[in-house]
């Protein structure tokens, strides 16, 4: 996004980074499986509630549609109008009310751990990702860049699980 932001693609970018994070996060839990001092009890989920209808989503289309079509809004204002039409005639149809997508995270949140743990969770089941996700380099790169630009590290708790296994 330095040279030139694009919506879509920070998106995007933005959900692959969380389910790196979870990848990472799950790789470092099992590291310490067993070990009540340390987070090994817990699991981390990647988790896509789904297109939601809100007015940040609604608002989101309603710009990118009149985008490529800024020339005809201009000229004949009554257009504006259509295409805010158009979105609120469709949204409903392809996007899932805020109710339904929190179904979604419920399911994650409830599912047994075994089941969900280090997984990405989409329509209220395991669904694959991106095969950059399951990649540990970019999972572990992504969590070192992340502690360099908040100034957070890693508790000493969860170091020995951030070094590669010697076996």
């Amino acid at each position: 996004s330095r040279q030139a932001y694009d919506p879509f693609t920070s998106y995007g970018l933005s959900k692959l980074a969380n389910a790196l994070t979870a990848t990472e996060l799950q790789r470092r839990f099992q590291a310490h499986a067993g070990d009540p001092q340390a987070w090994g009890q817990d699991s981390a989920v990647a988790v896509h509630p789904g297109l939601v209808e809100t007015h940040l989503a609604t608002n989101f289309f309603k710009n990118q549609l009149s985008l490529p079509l800024q020339g005809v809004v201009e000229a004949v204002p009554a257009s504006a109008k259509l295409i805010s039409g158009l979105v609120d005639a469709v949204g409903p149809l392809v996007m899932k009310s805020p109710a339904n997508s929190a179904r979604v995270v419920a399911f994650a949140a409830l599912a047994p751990a075994q089941q969900v743990a280090g997984r990405y969770i989409a329509d209220s089941r395991v669904a694959a990702a991106s095969p950059a996700v399951s990649s540990p380099r970019l999972a572990k790169e992504l969590w070192e860049v992340a502690e360099q630009l908040t100034g957070e590290v890693t508790h000493e708790s969860l170091r020995a699980a951030s070094q590669p296994s010697r076996s």
